[in-house]
């Protein structure tokens, strides 16, 4: 871009976000969070101890299933998306003991593309291709066809072959 279409460029999302703000007549996201806060705050100091010691409880209690919960399925998800990428039962089980399913939950959501991508860094690192499959080796221009071997060697060899030279 050139210094023009970049003014422009920051002109029209400068425009943008002031004709959000002027949309929720100046309050700021910041300020909007706060207030909600605030809001709460307020509420909670109006119920007895007795409620706010329920409501407490309540929220611990969601809290602590939601964590169970997600601990559970999370690692149904983890199990099912290394078993398309690791095929043998040995090397899927070594994979997983390495693997704690909750670092790829966030917000509530599995995140199936961090797993992929935490798998495909394991597998580069160890040597691997990002497909799974063992690197090919290098043979030339081609890679797929072992060299040739040399005139003498496949003239001795068919000699051998032929019974001229006995060994």
């Amino acid at each position: 871009m050139n210094a023009e279409q970049q003014a422009a460029y920051w002109k029209f999302h400068d425009r943008r976000k002031s004709d959000t703000l002027r949309a929720y007549e100046g309050i700021t996201p910041e300020q909007a969070k706060q207030w909600k806060k605030d809001a709460e705050d307020a509420r909670r100091n109006q119920l007895q101890p007795s409620e706010r010691a329920l409501e407490d409880a309540r929220s611990e209690a969601a809290a602590t299933a939601a964590q169970e919960a997600a601990a559970e399925w999370a690692g149904q998800l983890t199990d099912a998306i290394v078993g398309q990428f690791v095929q043998e039962e040995a090397q899927r089980s070594a994979v997983l003991a390495g693997i704690n399913p909750m670092t790829f939950v966030k917000d509530g959501k599995f995140d199936k593309d961090a797993l992929i991508g935490h798998l495909t860094s394991l597998a580069t690192a160890f040597g691997g291709q990002a497909t799974g499959e063992p690197q090919p080796r290098q043979w030339g221009q081609g890679g797929s066809q072992p060299p040739a071997t040399s005139g003498r060697d496949e003239g001795l060899a068919e000699a051998r072959r032929r019974g001229y030279i006995k060994d």
